[in-house]
Formats: C-alpha cells, structure tokens, sequence
C-alpha cells in the first residue's frame, strides 16, 4: 500500500502527533473521500504505545481495520472491540465503536492506553456526559486526534 503524494504530509502530521509525549488534543479536517482509513492505518502501525481507534460504526470499523491488516500484515496484530462486530479483545491496537467502549474506561487505563484516534470525530458530542466524554474520563486518555471530513 503506498500513500498519494497529497496524502503524505497530513500521514507524517498525524505520526508525529502520536509520537510525542503530551499534545493538545487536536482535529484534522480532509476531504471526503481522502483515504482517512488510510490515516488510521498507518498512525496505529506506527504508534509505539497502545492506541484505541474509534469509530461509530461497524463499517467503518470494517474499513480502518481491513487498511491496517493491509498496511500490517499479520506482523502487527489488531484488537477488536465491538458487539455489533461481535468481538471484545483488546490488544495493542484496538480498532472499536463508541457503543461497545464506553463503560470499559478504566479497563483501557489499567493496560496503560494513553493514546485515541476518533474517527468522524464530527459527530461526538463535546459534552462530558457524552459516551465518548464518559470513555474519555474513565481511561483518562490525554492524547487524542479527530479526524473527520
């Protein structure tokens, strides 16, 4: 799987933003239809702490995990964790809808998870009392990325 010249640099933002110590949570903004699966893929393949990848859906579930399994191969195994997938594993990357996670926060905190990808983050409420506030303050995750189109 190789990168579009276009998509390089937002691919190299988003490594960087997963390899530092405590970033501000941050958004990215791309086109529909821009390869954000691809996004996905490539920063939990390239994260070296445990990351959570969430998504609303199992579709989209399907989609991130297929391009990391790509990226991936079997070298770096994924974790699912959804009920409408009908998996619940965690591992070191952990591909997972909203629904299923958001009473296990402190599961996430106790194997040391300090690192989420939200995709269409647009469509998450802000609020603490949100599913993804809930999950968020359980796990006390600090470093979080919304991308969305």
């Amino acid at each position: 799987m190789k990168l579009r010249p276009y998509q390089e640099e937002p691919v190299r933002k988003a490594v960087e933003f997963f390899r530092q110590d405590s970033p501000e949570p941050a958004l990215m903004v791309l086109p529909t239809a821009w390869g954000k699966s691809l996004l996905a893929a490539e920063c939990a393949a390239a994260c070296p702490d445990p990351i959570l990848v969430v998504q609303p859906t199992k579709e989209l579930l399907e989609q991130n995990l297929e391009k990391y399994r790509l990226l991936c191969g079997s070298l770096a195994p994924a974790g699912v964790y959804s009920a409408s997938f009908g998996q619940k594993e965690i591992q070191h990357v952990t591909f997972a809808t909203i629904g299923s996670i958001k009473n296990i926060g402190a599961e996430f905190k106790r194997l040391g998870f300090r690192k989420m990808l939200i995709d269409e983050a647009h469509l998450y409420p802000r609020k603490e009392a949100s599913m993804l506030g809930q999950s968020l303050q359980d796990s006390g995750i600090p470093q979080v990325l919304g991308i969305t189109a």
